[in-house]
């Protein structure tokens, strides 16, 4: 087993895909929240089309400034 494992490893290793992160970043929420603030969302969303129908139940979003100054760190 330990051969069929180092093999796994060394495939894992060598042949990954780089993952490359930066600008722009696809979020739906870009600006940070300001420092001790927050912001609170709910939303649903649903269509229909050719008689097939699909959607989200009614959810919510909590966002909190934790940190000082994170959108002047993210812009420089």
């Amino acid at each position: 087993m330990k051969p069929v494992l180092c093999f796994i490893c060394w495939c894992s290793l060598f042949f990954s895909i780089p993952a490359f992160a930066g600008p722009p970043y696809d979020t739906d929420d870009p600006e940070p929240v300001d420092f001790h603030h927050r912001e609170f969302y709910c939303s649903s969303i649903g269509s229909e089309r050719e008689g097939t129908s699909m959607g989200t139940a009614p959810h919510a979003e909590v966002n909190y400034g934790v940190l000082p100054d994170v959108g002047s760190r993210i812009e420089n």
